[in-house]
């Protein structure tokens, strides 16, 4: 009997052990439990928090709200702002039920009702937490969620979306003060540039009549007008023939022009008239002193002037693109480059100035450009290129000087994909004793 009862005590001594032991661990165990969803928790608010701080927009804010509420346990709830500061009306930001998403409505309801009366139709009882969301102490907005995640999550949740909401606020200010100023900077240049192409227009010479000559030209503005600059001025013995370009674009460039157009003018007309050398020398000292020393800008141009002296003979100086001549004999053209310095650039380019001759024979043509024709670029940003120029004219050389500047223009217009810099061509075709040629 004892050992029978010994057995028997011994097997409820170990079912008792068994038990406490069993009863013991549960309160560790529960805590393990406890403390491990706490971590799930914290790790998944963490998540969506990563996601909410890069969202730099409302929409993609209310896109990542959507997919991020259900990974927190939150099956039910909206998110809605205030649509101005101190204002009792609400906008939704997002929503959803346990199906999916509400679709965007920018629905807008009084902040007493908290949130769209779809988030409150339940099939039974339900309960939710009301958050005021803010930033600081600004109040941004209501949530209304439903769920069961931990206390601490609607907490942090709280005060992410808070942040979140704050920063894309600031970013759609950001955005619309940049765009603004851009506008408006936008606007000023238009208007600058419209008074550039103005100023470039109305100082075209009326007439192109030189004895001896048959000149046609034209310049064409870009969107933003630059400072392209050409001249023909008739003197008693011959011409003044000037083109340059003025770097930069907008109304400054156009002034300088005005500048170097009327120094040239008075210049011209000046008895005897001064070698193309000492003109082009002048100007530029004028052009150090009013545009450096007086305005502060550091503008400059490049800038080459002819003196035609009859008899198909030129002098020129001064640095600008190079000149293409065609000759009737060989029908072929050849670059020739205008030696010189910018004028602007330098105090004075006097030491480096010096005049150089060019003489025609009867039908010879002379084509002056800048450098929106040569530098034109295609889709490819490919440039039109002086061989392009070149080829263009031995082609159309035999053509009056007026269809071949249409036909330069227009090669360049086709050419380009827009033209981001003016285009000026002059040409200029020695008769002699040979008859015009008509269009």
């Amino acid at each position: 009997v004892w050992g029978r009862e010994g057995g028997e005590a011994g097997r409820a001594g170990g079912f008792w052990h068994r038990g406490r032991g069993i009863v013991g661990a549960a309160p560790i165990r529960f805590l393990g439990r406890q403390k491990l969803e706490q971590q799930y928790a914290t790790t998944g608010l963490s998540l969506v928090g990563e996601r909410l701080a890069t969202s730099l927009s409302l929409p993609s804010l209310r896109d990542e709200l959507l997919q991020g509420l259900p990974n927190l346990g939150i099956r039910r709830g909206a998110v809605s702002l205030y649509t101005a500061p101190g204002s009792s009306v609400l906008e939704v930001l997002a929503a959803r039920v346990e199906d999916g998403p509400l679709p965007p409505s920018n629905e807008k309801l009084p902040d007493k009702e908290l949130a769209p009366a779809a988030i409150f139709e339940t099939d039974g009882c339900a309960h939710f937490v009301v958050l005021p969301i803010t930033f600081e102490t600004e109040m941004l907005g209501v949530a209304v969620l439903a769920g069961d995640a931990k206390p601490n999550v609607y907490e942090g949740l709280r005060q992410l979306i808070g942040s979140a909401v704050k920063g894309a606020l600031l970013h759609r200010e950001m955005v619309a003060q940049v765009t603004l100023r851009a506008q408006l900077e936008a606007e000023r240049l238009e208007k600058e540039s419209r008074i550039a192409a103005q100023i470039q227009t109305a100082l075209s010479p009326a007439t192109l009549d030189v004895p001896g000559l048959e000149i046609a030209a034209t310049m064409t503005p870009a969107a933003e007008a630059g400072g392209d600059y050409y001249d023909v001025i008739a003197t008693p013995n011959g011409a003044f023939v000037g083109i340059g370009d003025v770097t930069g674009h907008g109304l400054a460039s156009g002034l300088i022009m005005l500048m170097i157009q009327s120094m040239i003018a008075g210049l011209a007309r000046l008895d005897p008239a001064p070698p193309p050398s000492q003109v082009v020398a002048a100007v530029g000292e004028a052009l150090w002193d009013n545009v450096r020393m007086r305005l502060g800008r550091d503008d400059h141009a490049t800038l080459t002037v002819f003196r035609y002296h009859g008899e198909g003979r030129f002098t020129f100086a001064g640095a600008h693109e190079d000149l293409v001549v065609w000759r009737k004999k060989s029908a072929r053209c050849e670059a020739i480059q205008t030696p010189g310095f910018w004028v602007g650039a330098l105090p004075s380019v006097r030491g480096m100035t010096h005049d150089s001759e060019l003489v025609l024979d009867p039908g010879d043509l002379l084509v002056l450009y800048s450098d929106g024709v040569t530098e034109a670029r295609n889709t490819r940003h490919e440039q039109f290129s002086l061989e392009r120029l070149v080829r263009l004219v031995e082609d159309s050389a035999t053509k009056s000087v007026t269809a071949l500047r249409d036909s330069i223009l227009a090669a360049v217009t086709a050419w380009s994909a827009s033209l981001d810099d003016d285009v000026t061509v002059v040409v200029l075709r020695y008769v002699g004793s040979v008859s015009p040629l008509s269009d």
